[in-house]
């Protein structure tokens, strides 16, 4: 513990990032393997594709201002309309 309190900010941030979704996984793992025997060949999903479908994917937002956001919707109903 002493070490991550040692470390800069935003390396102890990445790392304690990690550690949740590393949480995450074994939770996750847990559920795959309470649901394997369930599975059957048609519907036989690897455990890497159990974790991508439970997973959120990471929301990329859009750094735009809302000026710039408005003029490309004109120019696109502009262009719609034509």
């Amino acid at each position: 513990m002493r070490y991550i309190l040692k470390m800069p900010f935003q390396k102890s941030v990445k790392l304690i990032g990690k550690a949740r979704e590393e949480n995450r996984k074994d939770r996750l793992f847990s559920l795959y393997s309470n649901l394997y025997p369930n599975f059957s060949k048609d519907n036989f999903m690897s455990f890497e594709d159990f974790v991508e479908k439970s997973m959120p994917e990471k929301i990329n937002y859009d750094g735009r201002s809302t000026a710039e956001i408005m003029a490309e919707i004109s120019e696109v109903e502009k262009k719609f309309n034509n």
